[in-house]
């Protein structure tokens, strides 16, 4: 699997309240985000033995989890 690092502009003008909505977005200065695509990997390491306990009837019962792991 391959990962695409494209930049991604956004144009954001910045409006103001006070001024009609033409000539807000007119004299508006532009910001540009740059923006990198990128995938997370997590691993999952499953089964592990936390705790056992007595239960009636069994002797031991083994209380399970499953860890998620950020890579």
């Amino acid at each position: 699997m391959s990962t695409n690092n494209k930049s991604m502009a956004l144009c954001l003008p910045c409006t103001l309240g006070c001024l009609p909505a033409t000539a807000a977005i007119a004299d508006a200065p532009l910001h540009t985000l740059s923006i990198k695509k990128s995938v997370p990997s997590v691993k999952l390491i499953s089964n592990v033995v936390f705790s056992q306990v007595q239960m009636r009837g069994y002797s031991n019962v083994a209380l399970k989890m499953d860890i998620l792991q950020p890579e």
